[in-house]
Parts: structure tokens; C-alpha cells; sequence
């Protein structure tokens, strides 16, 4: 039987703007990974918006060292990370291992003390679950999406969307 929990996220927010960045810091958790398309950009956005730039400038006044995580090939993650001034690893092939292990050793960071922000369920939360981190799931910011994103993994996040609600009910309670 397929387990759900490897799929359950320990916190669920509507956007990186309504992470609570105290609980984080309670948990000593110092490095924050994240996905960029619909968790920072919208899907294949050249630009990063002022309001993320500006967030950005005060997680890292408060201690917070953040790395880009993406699976996009190329320039995409470069041109993102340059904008918000933060390192960042491209074609992580997430969920897989090979990407957190490098975002890892580009942050000299532990596992325990690392959280990811993503918005897909199969990449960034089991990606991040498997790794044993701190995984935050938040809603995705536009409709636009790749193929193989909207055809595929959403259709499986609604299938199985209810079980996971479940479960995290039942993991950390409401956020």
C-alpha cells in the first residue's frame, strides 16, 4: 500500500508570504530551500516581483540562509537566484535524491536544520520528506504550468488530496 505521509507536508500556507518564519526558527531550522515556478514565480516568469524581493531581504535579516532548488534546466534557476541575490541548484531532479545532497553541500547545511517551500506535492514535499527535512507546501501562484506538470502530477495530487488532508490533520494540525 502506497503511504501517504511520505506525500504530507508538516506545514500548508497559501503563499511564501504567510510562512510563519518564528515556528522555523523555534524548530532551529536555518536553511530554506525552494522551488521557483508557482512557489516564487509564476510558471516560466522571467522576473521576480518586488514583493518577493523585498521578502526575501528580510528572511535573510533574520538569520535565514535560502538556496533555490529547481528542476528547470539551463539558465532559469541562475537568472532567478541572481535576482534575489541566493545560490540556487538547477536540474535537481526532484524528488531524487542528487539535488538536495548538492543544495546541502552548497549550504554546508544538516538536514535538521533545512526546510524546503515548494508547491508540488511529488517533487518538493516528497523530494524533501525522503531527505528528512522540514517540507512546506504552499498553493501554486498561477495556472500556467508545464505539460507534464498539469497532466500528470496535479491530476495525482487531486486523487489522493483528501488522504493527504487527512493525514495532516492528524500530523500537525492546522496552520
Amino acid at each position: 500500500m502506497f503511504k501517504y505521509q511520505c506525500l504530507t507536508p508538516d506545514y500548508m500556507y497559501d503563499d511564501i508570504f504567510a510562512i510563519d518564519l518564528q515556528v522555523l526558527k523555534q524548530q532551529k531550522i536555518v536553511y530554506l530551500l525552494f522551488d521557483i515556478d508557482n512557489t516564487l514565480t509564476e510558471w516560466n516568469a522571467p522576473e521576480v516581483s518586488g514583493r518577493t524581493k523585498e521578502w526575501f531581504n528580510k528572511v535573510r535579516q533574520q538569520g535565514f540562509i535560502c538556496c533555490l532548488i529547481s528542476n528547470n534546466k539551463g539558465n532559469r534557476a541562475k537568472t532567478v537566484a541572481a535576482q534575489l541575490n541566493i545560490g540556487y541548484i538547477s536540474d535537481a531532479a526532484k524528488p531524487f535524491s542528487r539535488g538536495f545532497i548538492k543544495a546541502f553541500k552548497l549550504l554546508n547545511a544538516m538536514p535538521k536544520q533545512t526546510a524546503i517551500i515548494g508547491d508540488q506535492l511529488f517533487t518538493d514535499i516528497w523530494g524533501g520528506n525522503r531527505q528528512g527535512i522540514t517540507t512546506i507546501l504552499v498553493k501554486q501562484i498561477g495556472p500556467k504550468e508545464h505539460w507534464g506538470t498539469r497532466n500528470i502530477f496535479r491530476r495525482g495530487e487531486r486523487l489522493i488530496s483528501k488522504k493527504i488532508d487527512t493525514n495532516y490533520r492528524e500530523k500537525k494540525g492546522s496552520v
